[in-house]
Order: structure tokens, then C-alpha cells, then sequence
């Protein structure tokens, strides 16, 4: 039974997430609404236990062989949303095929949820969701690569990967999860405590990968800007604009996810399955569109967090550089205070000074040269160069000018992080 669309719908019963058969048609949406009185129900109850419910005639317009569908409808994980999957097909007497998708998805996303709200890093939130995408109890593809948008929002750059980047390599992780010995609360319980190798082979190939957000024909840039899911064959990528990517990540098939937050574009999520080679359908590329959603509200809130830590930061050196600068300040003012007090007792000693130099001149001019009292005189003319000191001493010590670029300074670094 396939999976033909899923929707998320908060306490009120607005849309917050639609995928598949739902997505951009509010249409369809209501006529589920409308003809789903349980619906109502769960809205009303959101901790009610998830229900499979058979889906009237009306709703036909879901099935594409236009049979009968069967809609799972129960409570998000962590959170006060109403999470919902319409497939294809009537609920067997046996649903065990019908319930399992279900189920794993819904463990799949409660599981990486708690995983998130224990992280304490943007690294390790792509790690959890990196291998909630590959693990073989998780999504199951190969291989996963996150590329998120850059500061400005010009392009999209390669963050994180993982998976094998051999058969050989495939083959021991494999082994090692088919006997048991990991299980996907363990890989989470790794990335939490600081055990899991970030810098795997495959990591290098998204060395330097940029993608510029401003190509309109560019595949990948498209599914960022449409925030549409897309599943890209080989020959889609057989152009030339595309040669580099292809060195790094395959020829495909590759599940393309936008990765969109409540308030912004986080970036886009890429899975393969370059070592078995096994086709991607649209399940799962819905399925994976539905952790998709969760992980980029992860991503998005670490994010913001770290920017406006980096502003917080930037704001605390503008602080302390304005206190330094106002120390300065006071300390410019108190020299400046001292000078013009210094040039002040100058001037009040060079004005007597001048007087004493003066009648001195004056006495030797008229003295003559036998007289006893002349050799004393010249004593007295010290005090002419002292005044001559004192007076090139006030000339440089006019008011200074303060230096008001101490305030300049910081308040242009601190205009800078507003």
C-alpha cells in the first residue's frame, strides 16, 4: 500500500505541512476535513491515541487507482499538532504491512525529537538527523548529505554527510546492525556523547561544495526556492552545470528535501542509495519529506541560537570597548585639568618674573661697567630666561582637544551588531 500524502494540522486545525497528494491544494485538504468528523475529534482531544480510519467514497479523489484509502490520523510527536497519512487502499483484517510504515516513521521522528531537545549543537543536530536518514531502523537510504544556506542566503554549502563511501565499508556497518549490536537509540546516544567520528571519508566530498541559490534552471537551487521534494534521475544531471556534483556525490537517483524551518530556508537534504542501488519511490521520498519537517525546526532553532550568540558576543567587546574608552576619556580629562591648572601658577609666576627681567635690563643699561653692585645684576637675569621657559611652557599648553573619536570609535563597532 503506498503512501498518497500527509498533513500536519496544529490545535486549531490550520495547516502547518502537507506533502503528496495535499501539497499546495487546500482543496483536497478540506474535502478531508470536511468528511472526517473524527478529525474533529482528535483536533479536540490532541493526546488521543493515533487511529487508522476507512476513508468514505467522497474521499476517492485521494486514491489514485480511485478506490478506497485508509488515513492514519494521531498526535504529532512532541507537540500539540495533529499528524495525519492517507494510503493508498483499504485496511486489511491484518494491517501489519499497513501499520508498520506508520509506526516507523512515528518512532523514527519521537526518537530523533528527544534526541534534539538533549543536542547542545548545531554539529550534532545534523549528525541525529544524518543518521535517522541512513540508519537501516531509520529511512534506510545509503548514504545522506546536508547542505545548509549560507549567512547571506545566497547559496547552499555543504555541512555534513554520512554513510559508506565503500561496498566493504557498507558491508561492516551493515553486519554489525543486522546482529543487533546497534540499535538507533544507541547511534543517538553516540552523537550525544561525544562518540561518533564526524570526519568520515564521505565529509570530504562536501569540501567546499557551493551551490549558488540564484540559478533558476539549477535543479537543486529550484527545490530550495520552490521548497518542493523532488527525486532526480541520472539524466537530469547529465549536463555540464552539474559535472562537479557529480564527481563528489553520484550520478543518482537522489532524494532532494528542502530543508524549511517555521521562519526561513535552513537548507536541503539529499539521500542516495549509490551502494545497493535500490530505486526510490515517492514513499520515500515522502517519508522522508515528513523528518525532513522536524529536523529543519531543529536546525533552524540551533541556528538562531548561535547567530545571536555570535551578536552577543560581538555586543559584549563593543561594551567593554566603550568602557575602556570612557576610562581613557576620564583620564584624558583629569591630565587636561591638570594642565591648565599647571598653566594657570605659569602665568602667575611669569608676569613677576617679566617685570624683575625688565628693571634688570634696564639697570645694566644705565650701570657702568666699575660699578660694584653690576656683577649681581646678571643673577638677577636668570630669572629673564626662566620667564622665557615659562612662556613657551603656556603656549603648549593651550586647551587640548579632547579626543571625542574615543566615543566615535566604539559606537561605530556597536552600529555594526545592531
Amino acid at each position: 500500500m503506498d503512501i498518497v500524502g500527509y498533513f500536519i494540522l496544529d490545535g486549531s486545525g490550520n495547516t502547518v505541512k502537507t506533502g503528496g497528494a495535499f501539497a499546495n491544494d487546500s482543496y483536497v485538504l478540506g474535502n478531508l476535513v470536511d468528511h472526517m468528523p473524527m478529525l474533529s475529534n482528535h483536533l479536540g482531544n490532541p493526546d488521543k491515541p493515533g487511529a487508522f480510519y476507512k476513508a468514505s467514497k467522497d474521499l476517492n479523489i485521494l486514491a489514485e487507482n480511485k478506490g478506497e484509502c485508509t488515513i492514519y490520523v494521531g498526535p504529532a510527536p512532541d507537540s500539540n499538532e495533529i499528524f495525519g497519512i492517507v494510503f493508498n487502499g483499504v485496511l486489511p483484517d491484518k494491517a501489519g504491512k499497513l501499520i508498520q510504515p506508520e509506526i516507523f516513521i512515528l518512532s523514527l521522528i519521537t526518537q530523533a525529537v528527544r534526541a534534539f531537545n538533549r543536542a547542545d549543537n548545531l554539529e550534532d543536530i545534523l549528525k541525529i538527523v544524518l543518521i535517522g536518514v541512513t540508519a537501516g531502523s531509520g529511512l534506510g537510504f545509503n548514504r545522506a548529505f546536508i547542505l545548509l544556506t549560507s549567512d547571506d542566503g545566497n547559496c547552499l554549502k555543504g555541512a555534513l554527510a554520512n554513510g559508506p563511501s565503500s561496498p566493504e565499508e557498507a558491508g561492516a556497518i551493515w553486519e554489525k546492525l543486522s546482529t543487533g549490536e546497534l540499535t538507533l537509540e544507541m547511534m543517538f546516544e553516540d552523537v550525544l556523547r561525544k562518540s561518533v567520528n564526524t570526519r568520515q571519508p564521505i565529509n570530504e566530498l562536501l569540501k567546499g561544495l557551493e551551490i549558488p541559490l540564484d540559478r533558476a534552471n539549477n535543479i537543486f537551487a529550484r527545490t530550495v526556492l520552490e521548497k518542493k521534494s523532488i527525486i532526480i534521475h541520472e539524466s537530469e544531471l547529465d549536463v555540464s552545470e552539474y559535472t562537479e556534483l557529480k564527481k563528489r556525490i553520484g550520478r543518482g537517483p537522489l532524494a532532494v528535501v528542502p530543508l524549511v524551518g517555521e521562519e526561513s530556508l535552513q537548507g536541503i537534504l539529499i539521500a542516495d542509495n549509490f551502494i545497493t542501488h535500490q530505486e526510490i519511490d515517492k514513499n520515500d521520498l515522502q517519508l522522508l519529506e515528513i523528518f525532513a519537517r522536524y529536523a529543519s525546526d531543529s536546525i533552524e532553532k540551533f541556528r538562531l541560537n548561535e547567530r545571536l550568540g555570535k551578536k552577543v558576543e560581538a555586543l559584549k567587546r563593543a561594551n567593554e570597548t566603550i568602557i575602556l574608552s570612557r576610562e581613557n576619556l576620564i583620564k584624558a580629562e583629569r591630565l587636561s585639568g591638570l594642565a591648565e591648572m599647571a598653566g594657570q601658577v605659569a602665568h602667575e609666576v611669569r608676569n613677576p618674573l617679566t617685570v624683575i627681567g625688565g628693571f634688570t635690563k634696564s639697570m645694566l643699561n644705565k650701570m657702568d661697567d666699575g660699578n660694584e653692585k653690576a656683577p649681581t645684576l646678571p643673577d638677577i637675569g636668570i630669572k629673564t630666561r626662566i620667564t622665557i621657559v615659562i612662556t613657551k611652557y603656556i603656549s603648549r599648553m593651550k586647551p587640548a582637544f579632547l579626543p571625542s573619536i574615543i566615543f566615535c570609535i566604539p559606537m561605530v563597532t556597536l552600529l555594526q551588531y545592531m
